[in-house]
C-alpha cells in the first residue's frame, strides 16, 4: 500500500501547473509533504495546491485566509467502477475566510463555510455549503445531502446575508435554504440540479432556476408565482406543485418515473439519480438537454477534474527473467 500511495501522489503531481504542489497525507507513515492540513495551509503560500490523500482519519477543521487549490479523493469510492484504487475519502470541514478569494476545493467530504470572500469554485465536494454576505460562488456537480431538521433547526446548504451571483448547477442538493438576515440575496441562479427540497422560509431573488428536478411533495414558492416569473423554466416538478405547462416546467411528476429502478446496477447512492429510459426528464431542459444534475454535468463519485489510479495490481509470483515485477496500472484522466 505505500508503493501504491506513492505513486498516488506522484501522478496528481506531475500533471499541475501551479505554483507549488504538495502532498497531505495523514495515515501513520504515509510519504507526504505534510500529515497535518491546517499546517499545510499555514506554511503554502497563495496560488499553491494542496493534494490531499483519502483516510480513515479526519483532517478536522481547516481555515483558509489566502488563494489556494484543494484536491481531495472523492466520494462514494467503493460504490461507483473506476474510482480510487484507495477508496476512503478526505474527510474535513473547510473556511474560506477574508483573503481567500479566488480558491477552489474539489474532492472532499465535510461542510465548505465560505463568509465574506469573492470568486470561490466548490465542486465534486459531498457535503454542505454555506454562503455567507459573499458573492461570485460557484458550486457545481456535488452531492450536497445536507437535509435533516433537528429540534426545528435545518442542516441544509444555507445562502444568508447579503450575497450575490450565486451558481448551484449540477447538483445533487438535499435542502437549500436562504434567509436575508435584513439584506437581500440576489442573483442566484440554480441551474440543472436535483433537489430535494428548497427552504419553505426562503427570502430569494432567482436570477434563474432551470433544467432542475425538484423532488419535494411540497409548493414551490419564489417569492413570485411560477405562472409569471419567466426566469422559472424547463424544471421537473413533483406532485404539490400547482400550475400548468408554462416555460418548459412539468408539473405534478410521479419521481418514480424519472430515475432509474433500484434493480438497475448503476442504483448507488449517486447513481440512483441517473435518469431511467423514457424518463420525463431526458431532454426536457433548456437547450434539449436533460434537467436534472447529470444534464449540468455531475461525475459519479465526485472525482476531480485531475487522473486518477483506480487500478493497481502488483502479483505475487510472476517475476521476470530480469528481475521486474509486471505491474498493472489503470489511470483516467477525468479532462
Amino acid at each position: 500500500m505505500k508503493k501504491l500511495t506513492t505513486l498516488f501522489i506522484l501522478c496528481f503531481t506531475n500533471v499541475m501547473l501551479a505554483q507549488t504542489t504538495y502532498s497531505v497525507d495523514n495515515k501513520p507513515g504515509a510519504p507526504s509533504d505534510f500529515d497535518n492540513l491546517q499546517t499545510a495551509i499555514d506554511t503554502a503560500a497563495s496560488g499553491d495546491t494542496l493534494l490531499v490523500q483519502g483516510s480513515p482519519t479526519s483532517y478536522g477543521e481547516a481555515i483558509i485566509t489566502k488563494q489556494l487549490t484543494i484536491i481531495g479523493a472523492g466520494y462514494f469510492l467503493g460504490q461507483n467502477p473506476n474510482t480510487q484504487s484507495y477508496q476512503l475519502p478526505v474527510s474535513t470541514d473547510i473556511k474560506f475566510n477574508l483573503g481567500s478569494d479566488n480558491s477552489s476545493i474539489s474532492g472532499i467530504s465535510g461542510t465548505v463555510r465560505m463568509t465574506e470572500v469573492s470568486n470561490i469554485l466548490v465542486n465534486y465536494i459531498i457535503g454542505r455549503t454555506y454562503v455567507i454576505d459573499s458573492n461570485n460562488v460557484n458550486v457545481s456537480n456535488s452531492f450536497l445531502n445536507g437535509s435533516s431538521q433537528n429540534n426545528g433547526n435545518f442542516y441544509g446548504n444555507y445562502i444568508i446575508g447579503n450575497c450575490s451571483n450565486i451558481i448551484y448547477k449540477g447538483n445533487y442538493i438535499g435542502t437549500l435554504i436562504s434567509f436575508s438576515n435584513g439584506a437581500n440575496a440576489q442573483m442566484i441562479s440554480l441551474i440543472n440540479n436535483t433537489l430535494g427540497s428548497i427552504g419553505g422560509n426562503s427570502i430569494i431573488s432567482f436570477s434563474e432556476f432551470k433544467n432542475n428536478i425538484v423532488q419535494s411533495n411540497v409548493n414551490i414558492y419564489f417569492g413570485y408565482n411560477l405562472d409569471d416569473y419567466s426566469n422559472v423554466q424547463n424544471n421537473i416538478l413533483n406532485a404539490g406543485a400547482t400550475g400548468g405547462l408554462l416555460n418548459g416546467n412539468q408539473y405534478n411528476i410521479d419521481m418514480s418515473t424519472v430515475f432509474i429502478d433500484s434493480s438497475d446496477p448503476n442504483y448507488t447512492d449517486d447513481g440512483k439519480y441517473i435518469l431511467k429510459a423514457g424518463s420525463p426528464a431526458i431532454g426536457a431542459g433548456s437547450g434539449g438537454i436533460d434537467c436534472g444534475m447529470f444534464g449540468g454535468g455531475y461525475r459519479l463519485s465526485g472525482i476531480p477534474n485531475i487522473p486518477n489510479i483506480y487500478e493497481f495490481d502488483v502479483p505475487d509470483t510472476g517475476y521476470t527473467n530480469d528481475g521486474g515485477i509486471p505491474i498493472t496500472i489503470k489511470v483516467k484522466s477525468n479532462n
